[in-house]
């Protein structure tokens, strides 16, 4: 289990993603908001700020009034969230029983190998001895 616990947090700071409370993932770069069906979404904007509705967002600094977002007197619609990537729990379930070690939603390592990035930024696959585990 700590083993798993550790390939998951390792894997997250890896790859970008952002790790929600309910172990689903946004994108680099968004925020985890709770949505109404109590499920999280993605605010499409880093830090940004989860609106009571349950339904919208806005960027960093700016308050959620009225279906609107105010910073002083500065007054820009509210963002909508987006889904999730997935939810590391289902996926987990069935990673158990494969050796599949998924990047994003499209590029994945097998075999005791783990993602990174290499020296272009593309996806690539390392052993976990060479990172460090």
């Amino acid at each position: 289990m700590f083993l798993l616990v550790t390939i998951l947090l390792l894997r997250e700071v890896v790859s970008g993603a952002v790790l929600c409370p309910d172990q689903s993932q946004c994108p680099e770069g968004t925020t985890c908001c709770l949505m109404q069906s109590s499920q999280y979404g993605c605010c499409p904007v880093p830090k940004g700020v989860c609106c009571s509705d349950h339904q919208h967002c806005c960027p960093q600094g700016y308050n959620c009034n009225n279906e609107t977002c105010v910073k002083g007197g500065l007054s820009i619609p509210y963002i909508n969230k987006i889904p999730v990537l997935e939810r590391l729990i289902a996926r987990n379930s069935i990673e158990s029983h494969s050796t599949k070690v998924f990047c994003d939603a499209i590029h994945y390592c097998q075999g005791g190998n783990t993602c990174c990035r290499n020296r272009t930024g593309e996806w690539a696959c390392c052993e976990m001895e060479l990172i460090g585990i």
